[in-house]
């Protein structure tokens, strides 16, 4: 085999080392791809969960403060509980809402009292 032969026969097998070598790469660059946009879908994934349990976590809170919102204007319309509060800010805004109740007289005697 002549010295050319040996060479063009070397850089044959190099170029197909080469080649192969390549795919191999190519094919590891591309599983990492794949890996890479499944990990980054599962994250969108779990943002848009974590996203909708603040979400359902605001709407329970604000229910519930609408909740004691609804229970304190109940309260407020509570004779017996606006004389356990002896507030002058309670006294009034029941004055203002009962304007013709029995104890009236004495609900604007306790308003200008305090």
């Amino acid at each position: 085999m002549k010295k050319s032969e040996v060479i063009t026969l070397f850089c044959g097998i190099a170029c197909l080392v080469g080649l192969f070598a390549f795919f191999g790469i190519s094919s590891k660059i591309a599983k990492a791809e794949r890996e890479a946009k499944k990990a980054q879908e599962a994250l969108v994934v779990m943002e848009q969960r974590e996203a909708y349990a603040r979400e359902q976590a605001a709407a329970q809170a604000e229910r519930l403060r609408l909740k004691e919102v609804e229970e304190r204007e109940r309260l407020q319309d509570n004779w017996e509980w606006v004389q356990t509060q002896d507030s002058l800010p309670i006294y009034k805004r029941f004055a203002t809402r009962f304007p013709n109740h029995p104890e009236i007289e004495a609900i604007q005697k306790r308003i200008i009292d305090l």
